[in-house]
């Protein structure tokens, strides 16, 4: 597919591969149908009809007609995103060779809306003009994602539901929820009812800076789980959207509220609640065998709730203090014929990896589990410097890139950093982010393909309210969609500015708090 990102004068964002413009405009009302062909098909027409407030069904005058055909031959490298939009006076035509490339397409339909029509059902209401047009898109990466943390800050079913559309609305095609900490845990294990009786509360939460001496803390109890239902509502908002939501349990570290819950789980300690402060408890799961029976149960109930391929373990910031002064994990050391601590991490991915893969599950875990020479079958997530990509891609593992040097947008993005809300880290400006190559340097291009892509994180220690949370995702996660969508198709900076310029117009419409800058 040749690379003609005209985008500028409609302000797409992320910009599209191929755009041509042609004369006239398609006219949306009342009166115009939405009519679906192929598998899959209708339940996308339904979305759309939504979004747009018109109707599906057949008709003889105007039409959106949404065809899903596996021999459109739009497919190329990835066919299940690809799509081609072709908008005419009398009709528009969204052709995608999977449902997923109709999903894409309807998110271009609605960045073409004038702003006004964002909101679901406006556009429906009057004479709604949509430039006459052709578009032929496809992404850049299969892996184009999202991060937020539910465990330090309790986000409920509303917000997540909000904020996947959101993220759809900029054809990302992942949410990774992380959903339990040191400070909570955040979702129901039924045959475990005390990991959110106990672990999903904590009595206070601290007021300032982690850094600060001496520490003070508020008197509000912060608490809050999604039940098993709230997520089988989420997975179904997010299903309809083709987004696939990726839980995170993290293990054997930053498992204090669960060890709250079962001191059993622990070595020694009996911790009363879970962690009112940021940072990384001492406080880690034992090497028992009941412990490891606990883990599968609790992975077995969150592998039927979350239809997707992925399920992320975390493995990071393992502090080993415990285990290193523990006579009975030295003695499991032997035991298990392994030769010291870190060792461990690669004893919980090998039984997780045996009790998941049957139910057709790839275990993702962040970069720290490469000191451990897991199996190649498990997905790296790099978050701490480029050589950890370049390392797990040589060995043969697939890679996501979440380089903490522009993918953090808990990260300030602005300067002066005294008028910005409290955040983490170094300043990671949209720019900065704009600037980002997912593909590592210095990585050899017959390992090119092992990086399945980005996301950005948003860890929410500091996060604690909607607003603040669209503050700190938007537009930098405007910037990371494009890098992800057009990769070296991109253009420079400043012309992605102007389309942000006009972009803003549509987050404001739709009640986005963003960032004003840049």
């Amino acid at each position: 597919m040749s690379s003609n990102p005209d985008n500028s004068c409609l302000g797409l964002i992320p910009g599209v591969v191929l755009l041509e413009r042609r004369e006239g405009s398609f006219v949306l009302n009342a009166n115009v149908r939405i009519v679906a062909s192929g598998p899959g098909a209708d339940a996308l027409a339904e979305l759309l009809g939504e979004y747009l407030g018109i109707e599906t069904g057949a008709t003889t005058g105007p039409a959106i007609h949404l065809v899903c055909d596996k021999e459109s031959g739009l497919g190329e490298d990835f066919p299940d995103e690809s799509y081609e939009l072709k908008i005419a006076p009398a009709e528009m035509h969204l052709f995608a060779p999977e449902t997923a490339g109709l999903a894409r397409g309807i998110q271009t339909v609605r960045q073409l809306l004038p702003a006004k029509f964002l909101p679901p059902g406006e556009a429906g209401r009057t004479d709604c003009r949509l430039p006459a047009l052709r578009i032929k898109d496809r992404p850049a990466f299969p892996w184009r994602g999202m991060h937020l943390d539910v465990a330090r800050h309790f986000f409920g079913v509303d917000d997540v539901c909000r904020f996947i559309d959101l993220i759809a609305f900029h054809r990302f095609n992942r949410l990774h929820l992380h959903l339990t900490d040191d400070q909570g845990w955040r979702i129901e294990i039924q045959k475990f009812p005390r990991l959110t009786e106990i672990g999903g509360r904590r009595p206070c939460t601290l007021i300032g800076r982690d850094t600060n001496r001496p520490r003070r803390y508020d008197d509000t109890p912060h608490e809050g789980w999604f039940s098993q239902n709230d997520i089988r509502k989420i997975v179904a908002y997010a299903s309809r959207r083709h987004i696939q939501i990726i839980p995170e349990i993290e293990l054997p570290g930053h498992m204090l509220a669960a060890i709250c819950a079962y001191p059993e789980l622990g070595n020694g300690l009996s911790p009363r609640e879970p962690l009112c402060h940021w940072g990384i408890s001492q406080t880690i799961l034992n090497a028992e065998g009941e412990t490891m029976g606990f883990l599968e149960s609790v992975f077995a109930e969150v592998a039927n709730l979350f239809p997707g391929t992925f399920i992320h373990i975390g493995g990071d910031e393992v502090p080993t203090a415990e285990w290193e002064h523990s006579r009975r994990i030295q003695n499991r050391l032997v035991e298990l014929g392994l030769p010291h601590e870190r060792s461990l991490q690669r004893w919980y991915v090998d039984n997780l990896q045996k009790a998941l893969a049957p139910r057709g599950r790839r275990l993702v875990a962040w970069d720290e589990i490469l000191e451990a020479s897991p199996s190649t079958d498990l997905v790296v997530m790099n978050w701490r410097h480029s050589q950890g990509a370049i390392d797990a891609a040589r060995r043969g593992h697939d890679v996501v890139n979440a380089s903490s040097d522009f993918t953090y947008f808990d990260f300030y993005q602005a300067d002066p950093i005294s008028e910005e809300p409290i955040a983490n880290g170094r300043e990671i400006t949209t720019a900065r982010v704009y600037a980002f190559d997912p593909i590592p340097h210095g990585l050899e291009p017959e390992f090119h393909p092992r990086i399945l892509g980005a996301q950005g994180q948003l860890w929410t220690e500091y996060i604690a309210t909607r607003d603040h949370l669209d503050y700190m995702t938007f537009p930098r996660a405007c910037a990371l969609a494009e890098v992800l969508w057009l990769s070296s198709r991109r253009e420079r900076f400043l012309p992605f500015r102007h389309r942000l310029d006009f972009h803003r117009g549509r987050l404001t419409a739709l009640g986005v708090n963003a960032h004003p800058r840049p």
